[in-house]
């Protein structure tokens, strides 16, 4: 989310006003959600339910345009299966700040399970391992098919997601940096740090459709490119995938 006076900016829309100014810039909503945080965002105060009511404004606007209707009549919202009775009230208000006053909910792990019976079906005993990796959070659930439907054979696991992967390829950039151009004074606590981290969550993007990309970085009044491979993307991640 990006703030600008009253306008929240959210997505993508956020992202490339990030490097404009870094201090109206938050990313990192999701794990204080249902808590009573609150966000200084340049001039202005915000919280987490604020911005998923802005997130929640724009799903609706989208699937407005995408039905061609004016009205959202009825919204289904999935929410993490974690998420105890005061999220879910959070949930409710930010949903209706947003103009959703029709909302069925679901959790996560059943909209997943109903999305693969769409064309899978399970026997009787058989098992489904379920898992998301989202930008601040993984999260897998293990459940088996039984007589009376679907329960869980093994207690749900989270920590953290991609987040932490955009900050392995940021550190090794850092890295490269500090071996290529010993004595340089990189001031990455600015616009250039911000600049750096966001095309890092890029590189992570893009290389999970390809072999290779690269990162330009300024040093020394020019830009430098570095190519990273997904091979070394996969070596700097492993520990916390295994």
């Amino acid at each position: 989310v990006f703030a600008e006076g009253e306008q929240l900016y959210i997505g993508q829309a956020a992202v490339s006003r990030r490097v404009l100014a870094p201090e109206r810039y938050r990313d990192d909503i999701k794990a204080d959600f249902g808590a009573d945080a609150v966000y200084r965002l340049g001039d202005r105060d915000t919280t987490p339910e604020e911005i998923y009511a802005a997130y929640f404004a724009l799903f609706a606007q989208a699937g407005k345009r995408a039905a061609q209707e004016d009205v959202v009549e009825k919204a289904i919202i999935a929410f993490p299966s974690a998420y105890g009775q005061g999220h879910r009230d959070s949930l409710l208000r930010a949903a209706k700040s947003a103009g959703l006053d029709n909302v069925e909910w679901i959790d996560e792990t059943n909209a997943a399970a109903l999305s693969y019976f769409t064309d899978n079906a399970l026997s009787i005993g058989e098992s489904l391992l379920l898992y998301d990796l989202g930008g601040g959070s993984f999260k897998a659930c293990l459940m088996e098919m039984t007589e009376n439907g679907l329960v869980d054979k093994a207690p749900p696991m989270s920590m953290e997601g991609g987040a932490l992967f955009d900050r392995k390829i940021y550190g090794w950039m850092v890295g490269r940096l500090a071996e290529d151009a010993p004595g340089e004074n990189f001031d990455l606590k600015g616009a250039a740090g911000t600049h750096l981290y966001a095309d890092c969550i890029a590189a992570k993007h893009l290389l999970s459709q390809q072999e290779e990309t690269s990162l330009s970085v300024p040093v020394a009044y020019r830009y430098v490119l570095y190519d990273i491979k997904r091979a070394e993307f996969e070596r700097l991640i492993a520990p916390e995938v295994e």
